[in-house]
């Protein structure tokens, strides 16, 4: 047990958490942005090699994901949100 609340995850059983995720995702870093902060997101998991993610920013080359997949980095990224910037 970690103590940490996931509301999207590669599984299908928490449909209204991944259409948030999704909506964060391809939507631009405002609608990213809004998503965290209405949810406390803290923290934000990307897999570059994942075809799931590569999908979805190819889908939408503009949104928050395709941005962070264009971030050099490793096959797993964990970012921290900082609302603040």
């Amino acid at each position: 047990y970690s103590g940490h609340r996931v509301f999207a995850g590669p599984y299908h059983r928490n449909i209204a958490g991944d259409l948030l995720a999704l909506d964060a995702f391809q939507g631009s870093s405002a609608d990213a942005r809004a998503v965290v902060a209405t949810h406390h997101v803290g923290l934000i998991a990307v897999c570059r090699g994942n075809a799931e993610s590569e999908l979805l920013a190819a889908k939408a080359p503009q949104g928050f994901l395709a941005g962070l997949m264009r971030i050099s980095g490793g096959s797993l990224e964990l970012y921290r949100v900082r609302l603040d910037r």
